[in-house]
């Protein structure tokens, strides 16, 4: 399988996973149903997803629910925002360290995507 294919099927399992968690009283999930709905519904309103998700991670209080900052992660890479996913995939990987191996692929792929500063000049 192609590393792009291995990378966008890593993605979609995330999201998957996350999208059948349920709500936890453990946990803060935020408007994360309504948001996930909503982007099912019209997937042209990414910016408006990626907006409703960084409410529900920005939330002080109970711990952000697992999955949730990689879900963040996700809605950047499909908004070709690589540095931004990263950065999301890499706050999963430090809040939920059981996710290391998947955030650790996700984060290498997508690292080798990133121009260098050779490419830049």
């Amino acid at each position: 399988m192609h590393k792009h294919g291995k990378l966008a099927l890593a993605a979609a399992l995330l999201g998957a996973l996350s999208g059948c968690a349920s709500q936890s009283g453990l946990y803060h999930w935020g408007e994360y149903e309504d948001a996930v709905y909503e982007q099912q519904r019209a997937p042209e309103e990414l910016e408006a997803y990626i907006t409703q998700l960084t409410e529900v991670v920005n939330y002080q209080g109970k711990v952000i629910a697992p999955g949730l900052y990689a879900e963040l992660g996700t809605a950047y890479l499909h908004a070709g925002k690589i540095e931004q996913a990263i950065f999301w995939y890499q706050k999963e990987q430090q809040q939920w360290p059981e996710s290391q191996v998947l955030m650790e692929a996700l984060i290498s792929n997508l690292q080798r995507r990133l121009p260098t500063t050779q490419e830049v000049n």
